[in-house]
């Protein structure tokens, strides 16, 4: 699954945006400002939440351009001063390094103080973190990321601007009831509040994803609608999605990346000035680029989005949703991939392998099913649709006949009592 990662340096693709109001509308559900058909099959794009103006001064925009230039001056001037530096003679480095000698104290206390100040920014930007009460960076307002979003959103409208589903297509309704049923159950939640008008837009695509833009717009892939052959499964993978706008991720993201190229810009420019020659600094940035990714962006993204599984399941329980389902749709997207010949190595990922996705959210379920009882949810099918899958998972890996048959292309695994059911189409 996956949000808004593309707004600078992001890993989620925003859609461009056609959309369909609710099937019901309670408070925040808006009709007026959906985009009404026109013609049959043309629409008329009217932005649901957004106010696109002129482009004015927001510090995530402007960080966004300044971002690549800091970069090559840092390049430029750590290439600079390491030119300089072998130019001088011996007598001059010796001067140089004296009078570093003299000012070592002014050094000390100017350093000192620009950490001192570093150190302040990055603690009046904490903030608690909705639901889990989590202590985050946040490095702008709202109003500054909307404008961000508001780029994106525009270059997205160009980009699928020919892939949205008509209004009257049926899996609207769907989807519309499943994602108002998420929305009426979790009205205790003040940030569900706090995003103004939940949307849905389906785009004709068989990518098998779905994302919320963090002002509440649901976009699903018809892919994913086809995967999710249940309302329960389609119900934990929108909580998971809706959950990542609830928490506010996207910001959270965006500002720990601002924090993460700040690092790297300073520590290229160190690479540049003390490394000998052009190529060596050159191999060593992409190689700090590669490792600084491996050790401190991928986990950060992967810890956002074991929160929103987490956060998006109780969700789903509120919803009376079967949250056991969220862990069976997991463990088929794992077997599903791995019939495929396709292999995920998770720390190179943003996101956690559908398999550990599954064991992470099978540890969730008990918690997850208590909180559905409080909820006076109905009781749940006797049949487990985890001990299911787990029994057809074990008889595929004893028998390799099996296990050629499904490689097959466009062959299924169906488990109709389970209302799981995925089409795997090998090139």
């Amino acid at each position: 699954m996956s949000c808004l990662l593309t707004v600078y340096k992001s890993a989620r693709t925003i859609a461009g945006l056609y959309q369909r109001t609710l099937s019901r509308n309670p408070p925040g559900l808006s009709k007026s400002k959906l985009f009404p058909q026109t013609n049959g099959s043309s629409y008329h794009l009217r932005l649901c939440g957004f106010h696109i103006t002129q482009s004015r001064t927001a510090p995530p925009l402007l960080w966004a351009l300044f971002k690549p230039m800091a970069k090559l001056g840092a390049i430029i001037w750590g290439r600079g001063f390491r030119k300089w530096w072998h130019s001088l003679p011996e007598n001059k480095r010796q001067l140089f390094i004296n009078a570093l000698g003299r000012n070592k104290s002014r050094i000390t206390a100017g350093s000192a103080g620009l950490g001192s100040l570093m150190l302040v920014y990055y603690v009046s930007h904490l903030e608690k973190a909705p639901i889990s009460g989590r202590t985050r960076f946040i490095a702008f307002t709202t109003s500054q990321f909307q404008k961000l979003v508001d780029e994106e959103y525009k270059l997205a409208v160009e980009n699928f601007k020919d892939q949205f589903l008509p209004s009257s297509h049926p899996y609207y309704k769907r989807l519309s009831r499943v994602v108002q049923r998420l929305y009426s159950s979790n009205q205790d939640i003040k940030s569900i509040h706090q995003i103004q008008k939940w949307s849905v837009a389906i785009i004709d695509n068989k990518e098998q994803n779905a994302f919320v833009l963090p002002n509440g717009q649901i976009f699903v892939f018809t892919g994913m609608l086809e995967t999710a052959t249940s309302d329960d499964q389609l119900g934990v993978v929108l909580g998971h999605e809706m959950a990542h706008a609830v928490m506010e991720h996207s910001a959270e993201l965006v500002s720990y990346l601002q924090l993460f190229d700040i690092l790297i810009i300073f520590t290229m420019a160190a690479i540049w000035m003390f490394l000998p020659s052009d190529g060596i600094a050159l191999v060593s940035q992409w190689f700090l680029h590669k490792v600084a990714a491996v050790m401190l962006e991928m986990p950060y993204s992967r810890k956002l989005e074991k929160e929103a599984d987490e956060v998006g399941l109780q969700l789903a329980a509120k919803a009376c949703f079967d949250v056991r389902q969220s862990s069976a749709f997991w463990e088929v997207m794992d077997m599903n991939q791995k019939l495929k010949g396709d292999v995920d190595v998770e720390w190179l990922s943003t996101h956690p392998t559908h398999d550990t996705r599954a064991q992470y959210l099978d540890d969730l379920i008990p918690a997850a099913m208590e909180l559905r009882l409080k909820c006076n949810c109905p009781p749940l099918p006797r049949v487990d649709p985890r001990s299911e899958i787990r029994r057809l998972k074990q008889s595929l890996s004893e028998s390799p006949s099996i296990v050629t048959a499904y490689s097959t292309p466009e062959i299924s695994i169906s488990r109709t009592n389970l209302g799981l059911k995925s089409v795997i189409t090998n090139t």
